[in-house]
């Protein structure tokens, strides 16, 4: 099954189209299909999309050119059997990328207080923005659309960090709920600078030790066993440390947030 996506539009900019085979390799592999661009006309930059015909053609390949998906007048046509596809109304197109764009940088910052590794966020906005549009058809309008980009954030973010476990530089659940909730509201990111500050704060004051411990723990790729081995301990002790230090920050952020709600 083909599938054209995008409306045709003004030319892109060399980054614009940089991005664009960044994206379009990023769905191929998480779509397993082969990916045939036609660049006939240009469109607008659209969240990494640069293309006028983007066609899904399967697990097969099909080597014939661009030109044969098109007909004298420019318009896509059915080829070899396969149904190329009208792209979404105009108005739905504007209103995913209206929505999409409002809701990258909260959403960028939402996975940002699950993981560390900024490499690891990108990463993980990319997957989440590639099922946004895939999925877009059952986006309900009207609806919020930034909590349900969230909960599909939420589940790559799992599924990344059951794949990645132990290797993952991560919070524990406790603590991201406490850094992560109630972004849809309006001031979210006003929120999640105060929940960054706070976190922050409460870092500081901790003793040399424990602090050196936690960071040591949520560096990219430390495990509980190395730093046990660094440290000359046990893993059990290790592990009864950290609980203890992930509760004295919990408990110190929800005191800080309380403090900075207060009217003064």
């Amino acid at each position: 099954m083909a599938r054209e996506l995008l409306p045709a539009a003004a030319r892109p900019t060399r980054r614009d189209i940089a991005q664009t085979f960044d994206f379009l390799a990023a769905w191929r592999r998480s779509r397993r299909r082969a990916v045939e661009i036609c660049f006939f006309r240009f469109s607008e930059s659209h969240f990494g999309f640069a293309t006028r015909y983007l066609v899904l053609v399967g697990s097969e390949p099909r080597r014939a050119g661009c030109r044969n998906h098109l007909d004298a007048a420019g318009q896509a046509r059915d080829f070899r059997g396969m149904a190329v596809t009208e792209a979404h109304n105009e108005s739905r197109e504007q209103e995913f990328l209206r929505l999409f764009a409002a809701a990258q940088r909260p959403l960028h910052a939402y996975i940002m207080a699950w993981v560390f590794d900024p490499n690891v966020a990108a990463d993980l906005l990319q997957e989440t923005n590639i099922v946004l549009w895939q999925k877009f058809d059952h986006f309900q309008s009207g609806t919020n659309f930034l909590a349900w980009a969230r909960e599909i954030a939420r589940r790559s973010i799992l599924r990344h960090r059951q794949i990645n476990s132990g290797r993952m530089a991560m919070l524990p659940p406790e603590m991201m709920e406490t850094l992560a909730c109630d972004f849809s509201a309006p001031a979210a990111m006003d929120q999640h600078d105060q929940r960054r500050a706070a976190l922050d704060g409460c870092l500081q004051k901790l003793t040399g030790p424990d602090r050196s411990l936690v960071m040591s723990r949520y560096a990219p790729g430390a495990s509980v066993m190395e730093i046990a081995g660094q440290l000359n301990r046990t893993v059990n002790s290790v592990s009864q440390s950290l609980r203890r230090i992930r509760r004295a920050l919990t408990e110190c952020m929800q005191r800080s947030m309380r403090t900075e709600e207060e009217p003064v």
